[in-house]
């Protein structure tokens, strides 16, 4: 790794933009260079999805470092938010890496673990609401049940409030998942306790807590004069909202300066116990009733959101011209260019490269390549773009297991932080940034790596619908919606198929319409009508491996044509299509489906020398299984 001789950490974790990733990171690097480590962090976007095929993609990135010259692990458990890529990970690091495995904040029986003491910060929070405050009422919002610090966290609060003689029940305790979304079922549930509406709500972090907040602010109550509400971790929207909310002082950064000092501990044989603590402090703010020694640093919080507003309305904008950029590219000098223009909205950057999959050491330096599974053992650099300015837009080669190219490695500490370059389980390769001093990974960055992706994507779709087009002699145009062929190729096409195989070889014919086109025009206008017919043609091209050739012959129609044909292959395409389709109606936000009827015959027996009478057959059973499609949604 790195090529520069000196000891390896990766650093595993989702999100980085996030401002516990991004300040646990920060002490990890520093306290790495001081040691004289190099860091490799190793981050997952969370798609909010459970599309096995983007999973499957975006967990490529665990498959990028050479373990064999990976000295030591840190494992941001808790930060993943989904099991499967849980799982991912974990298995990585046992079946490849030996060496010493730190989980923070989050205790894992196999690794080193850093965490923080949480039962002292719970049950001083709730002894503070106990006796100086005087309250007896108290209800508590817990975390996820399958984690051990929320059931630390809760039996704090259990064993405070028997240590006071103070009533309680599972009325007063409501098992929410950290996040912001819960706060209403949470005051539901505890507002139907018979002990009544509680006095004050303590909940196991402060996202949880500010979601309380908001939600009885919505029902008429006063925080904290009906109701208190304290928090857990000591985010900046707890010093930031109104009231400042009460919580406990998580030390972010000592925990990671100790994860890595446990490494270097373990790597030098000095004395190392398996699980470290460092303590919690309770912070007393507004939200119980305490004086709110805040407000100069909640103004200037303010003006920071509202420039960070004005900041990310901007940032988006630019994403978009950037789509729009990368949508005319065809080739990958032209994705560089594109990128190396835009890249500017993640202002503090310092280096950045993109690297892109070499699977044919002899294709052209200028195209892309995708594979599945992994890296390839060469990458090619596509762009390197050196303290902000300095920018090299040529081709260069190097092995994949040295993460940036040698040219640009020093002697010291280097610390980059790698995303997969991936459209659903395609993987065309990674990115590698780092920042100045200070600086950090912005929200946007996984939007910006993701157009790379989808522009990458979409010329290798290009590049292959090229390569067809010159196999057929350019017979035929496309569709200019679809990158699919439109009738008049299809005809020509298809005939000529017909003619060649009569009587020799089995021929597929099938119809395909939309369903509910006009209802999707109608309700949500005709771009995403077009959106919508997009998606079927990107799903019969996705399942298009078996020399089937697809095409948009009228507004929402499309037909396919296939020779050396199967029912096997024929039921085959349609489940690959149906499957493709059913991936975009579950991540959909908008409310419409995309959604199609079909028919098909397979020609073997050429009793008509007529290749459209074999189409009519093709269309009247489309019309048969769409009537039954309608039929059964009546009943």
């Amino acid at each position: 790794m790195y090529s520069n001789g000196l000891k390896n950490i990766v650093v595993f974790l989702t999100e980085l933009h996030g401002e516990y990733q991004h300040t646990v990171c920060r002490s990890i690097c520093d306290a790495a260079k001081a040691l004289n480590y190099n860091v490799a962090i190793l981050n997952w976007d969370h798609p909010f999805t459970n599309i096995k095929k983007y999973v499957d993609g975006a967990s490529n990135i665990f498959e990028l470092p050479d373990y064999e010259n990976v000295d030591g692990i840190i494992y941001l458990k808790d930060t993943f938010m989904q099991d499967e890529v849980e799982h991912k990970a974990e298995e990585h690091f046992k079946k490849n890496f030996k060496g010493p495995v730190v989980s923070v904040r989050c205790r894992t029986d196999d690794f080193y673990n850093v965490l923080t003491d949480d039962a002292s910060g719970i049950t001083a929070m709730t002894e503070h609401l106990i006796r100086d405050h005087h309250l007896k009422k108290i209800a508590y919002m817990s975390g996820k049940r399958e984690l051990e610090d929320a059931r630390i966290r809760l039996k704090a609060y259990c064993d405070t409030m028997d240590k006071y003689g103070l009533e309680y029940d599972e009325s007063y305790i409501f098992h929410g998942d950290y996040w912001k979304h819960k706060g209403g079922e949470a005051l539901d549930h505890f507002f139907a306790s018979h002990y009544g509406i509680p006095e004050a709500i303590v909940c196991a972090n402060d996202y949880m807590a500010i979601s309380v907040m908001r939600e009885l602010v919505d029902r008429g109550y006063k925080v904290p004069d009906d109701i208190v509400v304290t928090g857990f971790d000591n985010i900046s929207d707890a010093r930031e909202c109104i009231p400042s909310l009460t919580t406990v002082n998580m030390p972010v950064s000592a925990m990671g300066k100790r994860a890595v000092e446990v490494i270097d501990n373990v790597l030098n044989n000095r004395e190392q116990e398996k699980i470290s603590y460092v303590l919690t402090e309770p912070v007393f703010r507004g939200s119980c009733g305490c004086p709110d020694t805040d407000l100069i640093a909640r103004l200037m919080g303010r003006n920071r959101s509202e420039s960070d507003k004005q900041k990310m309305s901007s940032n988006m904008r630019a994403l978009r011209y950037m789509s729009v950029a990368l949508e005319g590219a065809f080739d990958l000098k032209q994705v560089s260019h594109v990128v190396d223009n835009y890249i500017y909205m993640n202002e503090t950057y310092k280096n950045f490269f993109l690297n892109i999959t070499r699977k044919d050491p002899t294709a052209d330096l200028n195209t892309v390549s995708k594979i599945k599974n992994g890296y390839t053992d060469e990458s090619l650099c596509a762009l390197a773009i050196i303290d902000r300015g300095h920018t090299e837009d040529y081709p260069l080669i190097f092995n994949t297991k040295e993460l940036i190219p040698p040219m640009y490695v020093d002697e010291s500490p280097q610390t980059y932080c790698f995303m997969p370059l991936h459209f659903l389980e395609n993987n065309y390769g990674y990115v590698a940034v780092n920042y100045m001093e200070g600086g950090g990974m912005e929200v946007q960055y996984a939007s910006f790596v993701t157009s790379i992706s989808s522009s990458l994507d979409n010329i290798y779709n290009k590049v292959k619908l090229r390569k067809a087009l010159s196999e057929l002699e350019k017979l035929y145009v496309t569709d200019p919606l679809t990158n699919l062929f439109n009738r008049r190729g299809f005809e020509k096409y298809a005939n000529k198929m017909f003619d060649r195989c009569r009587k020799k070889k089995t021929i597929m014919v099938m119809t395909i319409d939309m369903d509910d086109m006009k209802r999707i025009n109608d309700n949500f206008g005709h771009m995403q009508g077009d959106v919508a017919i997009q998606i079927l043609g990107k799903a019969l091209l996705n399942a298009s491996v078996n020399g089937e050739v697809c095409a948009r012959v009228g507004g929402d129609e499309f037909n396919v044509v296939a020779e050396d044909y199967t029912q096997e292959l024929y039921e085959e395409f349609i489940e690959n299509v149906l499957e493709y389709l059913k991936q975009f109606n579950d991540s959909n936000a908008l409310d419409y489906s995309v959604n199609i009827s079909y028919g098909g015959v397979l020609i073997d027996k050429y009793e008509v020398n007529n290749f459209e009478y074999y189409m009519n057959i093709s269309d009247n059973r489309m019309y048969e299984h769409k009537s039954a499609r309608k039929a059964g949604r009546q009943n």
